[in-house]
């Protein structure tokens, strides 16, 4: 049942998942997800030119995994030569006969109060309850009862120099959009140089900022992102793409690790015993004891993940242990019916493994999941290796000693 788990055993791809729960690095992280619908990883590509930034962003808009793009180009307008002509022949001539009256008359209460009471009476009858004929009706009314709690020359003193900064603000809109009127066309020398150098190498290089619209966390999501990316720039870098990279390499590393180690424990055995027999028996309990760890992993929901797969190489140096110690023990005997358990390699064989366990098991009071994680599947791997090794081993001996084969 274990080695069917090995076809459906999960890994962990999510880096978020190693953390500490609660931290604030991974809380925001996961604001950003939830709230702004992209992840805080993104790739990266460069231009040599302005054109070229548009062309690439113009190819990766259409693309499914993208969410946004960012670059300089944003703030440099397309097509500007027409835009300003359509500025300056048809809004410039509108907003030239456009101004706002200086204020020669002081303000009046009286003059106010007598034009608000003619367009409360004028609204009178033809409010509804909720439209805007109503609401102003309302309005005028709060406006009457407020003038009269207050002295009528404080009142006017009040709404004179609200008008007079009413009117001066009008004017300084108009002079802005007057001004604006007349624009000029955007060059990127003249953008603020902190957005310049943000997008801008000292070489000249464009910077072109990509956000993906998937689980860059979910495997095949990230492959297809990375896959869309190289298919506009094979040489796109940038945080995910670098942290794609390096759970790969690491991933690869720990796998031929464990082929490495395998094939270095295979020497070594044979070279020591000298009987592939023996070599078989040795290793059958590291291998039933690894099918094992897997097993129990996948019935309790335990992921491998980029902290516990070193667990591959160091299993299989640590669970060989006890086969070569018990091994010895029985070429030692001169009985071969023996037990060899009862002995005191089996006694030592037990401790080493339980003192192996209590060290990794120590990880496991670690708030960090990574560590924990590691510390469980260790002390796991640990305790599965010895359970084959006190089972499977004896069994194998004494069946050889019964048919008489050479160990």
């Amino acid at each position: 049942m274990s080695s069917l788990a090995l076809r459906t055993a999960h890994f962990d791809y999510n880096l978020l998942n190693l953390q500490t729960k609660g931290t604030e690095a991974v809380k925001y992280e996961m604001r950003i997800l939830e709230n702004a619908g992209r992840s805080a990883w993104s790739a990266a590509m460069l231009a040599d030119t302005l054109e070229e930034v548009r062309q690439k962003e113009t190819q990766l808009k259409t693309l499914p995994t993208i969410e946004n793009v960012e670059s300089i180009a944003a703030m440099v307008p397309k097509h500007q030569e027409e835009n300003l002509q359509y500025v300056r022949e048809n809004l410039s001539p509108l907003l030239s006969e456009l101004y706002v009256e200086e204020e020669d008359e002081s303000f009046s209460l009286k003059a106010l109060t007598k034009t608000l009471k003619r367009i409360r009476f004028k609204l009178q009858g033809r409010e509804g309850k909720e439209d805007k004929v109503a609401q102003a009706a309302r309005e005028i009314d709060k406006f009457f009862k407020e003038v009269e709690s207050v002295e009528e020359d404080l009142a006017e003193a009040q709404l004179q120099e609200f008008s007079e900064e009413l009117f001066v603000d009008y004017r300084g809109l108009m002079a802005d959009l007057k001004k604006n009127a007349e624009p000029k066309l955007v060059e990127i020398s003249k953008i603020p140089k902190s957005l310049r150098d943000r997008y801008i190498s000292k070489q000249g290089k464009y910077l072109i900022t990509i956000f993906p619209s998937v689980d860059i966390w979910n495997l095949e999501e990230r492959n297809r992102y990375l896959k869309d990316l190289r298919s506009v720039d094979a040489n796109v870098t940038g945080s995910a793409v670098h942290m794609f990279n390096s759970t790969r390499l690491m991933t690869e590393g720990y796998i031929n690790g464990g082929i490495y180690a395998m094939t270095a424990i295979i020497i070594y055995v044979f070279i020591v015993f000298r009987n592939p027999r023996t070599v078989f028996f040795i290793l059958l309990p590291v291998i039933a004891g690894s099918i094992w760890t897997v097993g129990i992993m996948e019935l309790t929901g335990l992921k491998l993940n980029m902290a516990n797969l070193v667990i591959l190489p160091l299993i299989l140096g640590i669970g060989v242990v006890n086969g070569i110690h018990i091994t010895h023990r029985y070429r030692e005997e001169k009985d071969k019916n023996s037990v060899v358990l009862g002995k005191s390699t089996g006694q030592a064989v037990i401790l080493s493994s339980l003192t192996t366990m209590i060290g990794f098991g120590s990880m496991m009071v670690a708030d960090h999941y990574g560590v924990f994680s590691l510390g469980l599947v260790l002390t796991l791997g640990v305790f599965c290796c010895l359970v084959a090794s006190i089972t499977f081993l004896p069994a194998l001996l004494k069946l050889s000693a019964a048919k008489g084969w050479k160990v």
